[in-house]
């Protein structure tokens, strides 16, 4: 039986006397000591729970916004009520006019010569129908007579040159200067009733009607002034949607002209507290046609629900929802 070969040890026998020398005892499993380590852990399941909190409670909210426009309540449109050129305008916005004031005036040169005419031929008819009426002459009271109505229709004609005010109020917009041509009914003055409140129009998207109610919070933003944020309150919303034209009367004819309508939608009006706002520390007023911005929350739901929708079959029913 042939001998075996010598074994040949893998390690050299002097590092092998080296390591016994140094050897204490057994070694044990690997530890790591560094208290980050614990650390580490409690911070990420922190952050792990506090991300599941937050999906659970945290909500993402639908919003339908849309364009608005600021209106004076308690507002009429002071209209001429016959054509011509503007002679004067007697006022300013924010003037205050009692009943009657004169605002504005058209030029009258025709209609004052025809007045003065016929106040001369009634004047010389009258005279003729005195001395006639001694000498017992009655044609002469039939001319006057006529002449009395003739000067009355020129005296009319004049007055309806002038345009006052119907009521005692505060002078808002005006909307003619010196040398404009009028055509009678077009409005010219924007007369505003005292202590009047304030209030918005907007046009929200359509699809927003069945979720827009009466009483709901919505935020405005008026363009221009972007660090105004205002609360304010839906306390009227049309009963059906509408089409961009039927919108922008509502809304006002010169606010329609102004903003861009399309599609289907729905006109909401909030009131508006107060008569001014606060921008870099002084307060303006509020003037009617200040163009802006209504955001309305027409549905809200929890963020788990949006990354896990089939959880939406097992949620229960709101309320709201149900009526």
């Amino acid at each position: 039986m042939p001998e075996s070969a010598p074994t040949r040890d893998f390690f050299r026998p002097e590092a092998v006397a080296a390591h016994r020398e140094r050897q204490t005892g057994q070694g044990g499993l690997l530890q790591v000591g560094s208290p980050w380590v614990g650390r580490g852990f409690v911070f990420v399941s922190a952050l792990a729970l506090l991300g599941l909190a937050a999906m659970c409670l945290g909500r993402i909210s639908e919003v339908a916004a849309g364009p608005a426009v600021v209106r004076a309540m308690g507002h009429t449109d002071v209209t001429a009520s016959v054509q011509g050129l503007v002679a004067s305008v007697l006022v300013q916005p924010g003037d205050t006019v009692t009943p009657g004031q004169e605002l504005a005036r058209l030029d009258d040169r025709a209609a004052r010569f025809t007045y003065e005419e016929a106040r001369a031929r009634h004047e010389r008819a009258l005279a003729s129908y005195l001395r006639g009426a001694v000498g017992g002459v009655s044609a002469a009271g039939a001319l006057a007579g006529e002449t009395r109505e003739v000067l009355a229709g020129a005296e009319r004609d004049l007055e309806l040159l002038s345009i006052v005010a119907p009521f005692a109020g505060v002078v808002g917009d005006l909307r003619i200067r010196r040398g404009q041509r009028v055509l009678a009914g077009e409005p010219v003055i924007t007369l505003r009733e005292h202590g009047a409140g304030w209030e918005v129009v907007a046009a929200l998207p359509g699809h927003a009607l069945p979720r827009v109610r009466s009483g709901a919070e919505a935020r405005l933003r008026l363009d221009g002034f972007p660090e105004h944020r205002a609360k304010v309150c839906i306390t009227r919303v049309a009963p059906e949607v509408v089409g961009p034209a039927s919108a922008a009367r509502l809304l006002g004819a010169d606010a329609g002209d102004a903003m861009p309508l399309s599609g289907p939608l729905v006109v909401a009006w909030c009131d508006l507290p107060g008569g001014t706002f606060r921008h870099d520390g002084q307060d303006l007023r509020f003037h009617d046609g200040l163009s802006a911005r209504l955001e309305v929350t027409v549905d809200a739901e929890p963020i788990i629900l949006r990354l896990l929708p089939w959880l939406r079959r097992v949620r229960p029913a709101d309320p709201a929802e149900v009526r």
